[in-house]
């Protein structure tokens, strides 16, 4: 899924969180959020930056 396509999502109400493997287990982690309705973000602050990075 493109950067573009999850801040679509999310202004249509879709929810996101991280996921993280440790120890060969997948565990929840933070939820993902639009600040801005431009920037995605999982740590909440007032930078004009995602932070959150995109893997294909």
């Amino acid at each position: 899924m493109s950067r573009q396509e999850v801040v679509d999502k999310l202004k249509q109400g879709s929810t996101f969180i991280t996921i993280y493997q440790k120890d060969g287990k997948w565990y929840s982690g933070k939820s993902v959020s639009l600040f801005r309705g431009r920037f995605i973000k999982m740590n909440p602050n007032d930078k004009l930056i995602d932070n959150l990075e995109f893997h294909s």
